[in-house]
């Protein structure tokens, strides 16, 4: 009875929540702020966050005991920021294709509005590339309050999620509040509750944003789930446990931290090292979002499956490229350039140059893998085609169109009819 009522449960949730006329653009205006913001500062943050990682790197190698020494020239030579900088970009690019998989097509719901803003501006405000605006102060400012729209939209999502609505109804004041605690900290980043940094967030603001933020949400979630239709259930269980498995990770490796010694081999190793760790355990949300969305039927989207299985691989594969092409050119620049500006400047040259014949490659590989047989129909027409313009004899035209329908189509029955024209 259920799953026959779930199709119009589905609808009757997806009319509410759509939007038109003036709140339409009211939502698509914030979420376009929203999302210009984080990402536009984002673009600014790349080149000093990489010099910031340079010096801190060089700095870190002269910390290391001389049982470290293999790793001294991965660090002061500029290997560490390289990798470091495409980790932080494939996260953020990670989390962005997902986002814009929400809002495919979907530009109405609000509720596809607020999770692909939440996943935008979590991915982010989860690595500290902003703190590499901290010349610029009006820019920092801004990074400040998009980091913290971007934190109050992950409790804001997690209490609405699937279908938009506060469940219990008492996790709306708890919106309300998180809304307050964020713009505070947003507009004073030096105060001792603040969330500016998380991985070094003072004791008394990582329980806040742990026991009152994330693990609240989750336990709204649970109360959610124990209500919901066996249709939503299955929507929701895979976020949840990813949302779980994140919020268990960021705590594991902070208390991890506050057992170690403010100095020695270890502290530093953990400052290096402990931040990628956060983002591969935050890595499973855009993937559960994604199962959700294809297996479950989470907004209804399909197309997301294809552009997944296309700009995953040429996210990593464009990464490789840009990160192998700063290290092999960075060192015939060095001595006239003096640092790697135009190793940099290079290898993003490179990468745009070669975006569009990697994707076409990848697009026909999952084409023929994945989806064989609209693949093998578009070869087949590309195929009869190019014979068509050759073909004089209309018998032979017309078998071959008849066996081009078969193979393509696959029809019970066929049946040709042409028009001959009075007096033919």
């Amino acid at each position: 009875m259920n799953a026959r009522r779930a199709p119009a449960s589905v609808m009757e949730s997806q009319a509410v929540t759509l939007l038109r006329g003036r709140q339409l653009f009211l939502a698509r205006a914030a979420f376009l702020l929203v999302i210009g913001a984080a990402w536009g500062l984002f673009l600014l943050a790349m080149a000093p966050r990489y010099r910031q990682l340079k010096d801190i790197a060089l700095q870190k190698s002269t910390q290391l005991g001389p049982e470290y020494d293999f790793l001294k020239p991965f660090l002061a030579q500029g290997g560490y920021a390289v990798i470091e900088l495409s980790l932080e970009a494939s996260f953020v690019l990670c989390f962005a294709m997902v986002a814009g998989a929400i809002i495919w097509k979907r530009y109405s719901d609000w509720r596809a509005l607020l999770y692909a803003a939440t996943l935008a501006t979590y991915a982010t405000s989860g690595p500290p590339i902003f703190d590499a605006l901290a010349r610029h102060p009006v820019l920092q400012t801004i990074a400040n309050l998009t980091q913290a729209v971007g934190v109050f939209l992950s409790l804001a999502a997690l209490l609405t999620f699937p279908d938009g609505r506060f469940v219990p109804r008492w996790t709306r004041w708890l919106a309300l509040g998180w809304a307050m605690y964020c713009v505070g900290w947003g507009l004073f980043p030096s105060w001792g509750l603040s969330l500016i940094d998380p991985p070094h967030a003072t004791f008394p603001a990582f329980l806040i944003y742990i026991m009152i933020g994330l693990y609240a949400g989750l336990a709204a979630q649970a109360v959610r789930y124990r209500q919901a239709e066996p249709w939503q259930r299955a929507q929701m269980k895979f976020v949840v446990l990813a949302v779980f498995g994140a919020c268990s990770g960021y705590a594991a490796i902070y208390q991890f931290g506050r057992v170690l010694p403010s100095s020695g081999d270890y502290r530093t190793l953990y400052d290096l090292f402990a931040l990628p760790f956060l983002w591969f355990t935050a890595l499973p949300i855009p993937v559960a979002f994604t199962i959700a969305i294809l297996r479950h039927k989470l907004f209804d989207m399909q197309v997301i499956i294809h552009r997944t299985l296309i700009y995953a691989p040429l996210t990593a594969a464009l990464s490789g490229v840009y990160t192998g092409c700063v290290l092999l050119l960075e060192a015939p620049f060095a001595p006239f350039a003096g640092d790697s500006d135009l190793a940099v400047a290079g290898s993003t040259f490179m990468v745009a140059a070669l975006f569009r014949p990697i994707r076409a490659r990848i697009q026909r590989i999952v084409d023929r893998r994945f989806y064989r047989r609209k693949y093998d129909a578009e070869r087949t027409l590309e195929a009869f085609s190019a014979r068509l313009r050759d073909e004089i004899d209309l018998d032979a035209l017309l078998a071959e169109l008849g066996g081009v329908v078969r193979e393509t189509m696959q029809p019970e029955h066929m049946s040709l009819w042409l028009n001959q024209g009075e007096g033919r």
